[in-house]
């Protein structure tokens, strides 16, 4: 896979340090610093655990496992950005000429490659980047050889968009992780929660009867007794209070009524019974749903700080002045 990738940006997190910027002559880096500020913000906000409560037990989970595994290099990985993007305009204030900036970039790049290779825990070469290693020193060659500082930051962008095909494939299988995860939720709470569920629906489709009985008795003494044999058909424990739906006296009707407001009064105190249980169901629900919202929208916000940076740097290489 790409584990290269984040190491290397790990190792730049780790070599480079914070830097204050003072204002230069020429195009102004400033922009394009405080946009890499912006990223590293992004990146502590990607960072910020959602915080489970109903749904603490079950994330211990290895679909859970698996989407930590992956997302937390990609948070050293944004922040390694940021750094590399410091380092950037640290090389730009410096009182070097071009060409010495150039030679510190490529010199930077290259320490960063190998002291990533050397702690990387597999082996790993450097087409882990979709670049052969020749490719790379033709890179760095093509840095040092630059005019300007900033055709040098230009000639670096096969690595940058080396970087933003890996961290993009990072965040594709984090997403195949949360479907899973959702998957995982879902059947733990249906085991736990079963046969309280079973009997809460039960009970609801007990209501519903036992209402439509007492509907079908009113409409029988104020409309049509036809609905009587509608009742005594569904209510079979209806006939021991009217045995037949012909010369039914007031006194049968009230007996029978009585009955099933009874009835209707004992579903409800069971229902109450299941309240507890059915609230916590539906917050494991409804937890489900805002942790999803959440991370849905941690993904969005860390494609878009990727797809921003990956164009500033390629303006800033350019010379083209990078919007704020």
């Amino acid at each position: 896979m790409k584990g290269l990738i984040f190491a290397i940006l790990f190792t730049v997190f780790m070599l480079t340090n914070c830097s204050s910027f003072k204002s230069t002559k020429g195009i102004n880096m400033q922009p394009f610093s405080d946009n890499a500020g912006i990223l590293f913000s992004e990146a502590v906000k990607i960072s910020r655990p959602f915080q489970f409560k109903t749904l603490a037990p079950y994330t211990k989970t290895p679909e859970m496992k698996s989407m930590i595994s992956k997302a937390i290099p990609l948070i050293k990985a944004l922040k390694g950005i940021v750094y590399y993007s410091n380092q950037i305009v640290v090389i730009h204030n410096s009182r070097l000429t071009d060409e010495q900036k150039n030679r510190e970039l490529a010199k930077y790049l290259d320490d960063v490659l190998k002291k990533a290779q050397e702690n990387s825990t597999k082996k790993h070469d450097a087409d882990s980047l979709e670049l052969k290693k020749d490719q790379v020193k033709k890179i760095l060659t093509k840095i040092k050889k630059s005019d300007t500082y900033l055709n040098g930051i230009g000639k670096a962008d096969p690595i940058v968009n080396a970087i933003v095909r890996a961290l993009f494939e990072k965040l594709d299988l984090i997403e195949e992780d949360i479907s899973l995860i959702v998957a995982s939720f879902e059947r733990q709470i249906n085991r736990d929660h079963a046969d309280i569920m079973h009997n809460h629906e039960r009970i609801k489709r007990l209501e519903l009867s036992t209402q439509e009985s007492l509907a079908n008795l009113y409409f029988a003494q104020s409309k049509d007794k036809k609905f009587l044999d509608t009742l005594l058909q569904k209510d079979k424990y209806i006939q021991n209070f009217i045995k037949s739906s012909d010369n039914v006296t007031q006194q049968e009707y009230l007996t029978a009524e009585e009955y099933l407001f009874k009835k209707a009064n004992r579903i409800e105190i069971m229902l109450r019974h299941l309240d507890d249980d059915k609230l916590e169901y539906l917050a494991k629900k409804d937890e489900i749903s805002s942790w999803h919202i959440q991370v849905d929208g941690k993904i969005g916000i860390a494609r878009n700080a990727i797809i921003i940076w990956a164009q500033s740097h390629r303006n800033l290489g350019n010379g083209i002045n990078v919007p704020p």
